[in-house]
């Protein structure tokens, strides 16, 4: 009953269950997966994490060119159960992009804690052959 409706959510994703199995074609395009509800009433010492406040910069101009190295910050929060050594690792599967810097150590983080990677920030590198206005998706892991 203590839960915010952000942790109630979180907590149902946490437990889901992977389906990528299930349909490998869209693998990772389909949410969290399948809601468990046994698991999401019973599991209750998992960590969930988050962010927001993301940041983009390259220390030039801010217009994202070939040759740019980016740098992301972003806020990391921890919606539920402590954890004890969180890391966020950054990829991305773009044959246009480098991820050279992918780790962000959080650390200890207790239940609703948010740590920002200001002073490790994740490191992109774009390639010489990015086309002008090219699209890139990147997935961080916790």
């Amino acid at each position: 009953p203590a839960m915010s409706a952000m942790q109630l959510a979180q907590q149902l994703k946490a437990t889901s269950d992977n389906i990528n199995n299930v349909n490998p074609t869209y693998s990772d395009e389909l949410g969290s997966g399948r809601v468990n509800m046994y698991r999401a009433l019973t599991e209750t010492n998992r960590p969930s994490f988050d962010i927001f406040r993301k940041q983009f910069v390259d220390l030039n101009n801010n217009f994202f060119e070939a040759g740019d190295t980016i740098r992301f910050t972003s806020t990391f929060i921890n919606f539920l159960a402590p954890s004890t050594n969180a890391v966020a690792t950054l990829t991305c599967s773009s044959p246009y992009a480098i991820v050279i810097d992918g780790i962000a150590g959080l650390g200890a983080m207790g239940t609703l804690d948010t740590v920002r990677n200001t002073n490790n920030p994740f490191t992109i590198k774009l390639l010489g052959s990015v086309p002008v206005n090219h699209e890139l998706t990147f997935k961080i892991s916790f």
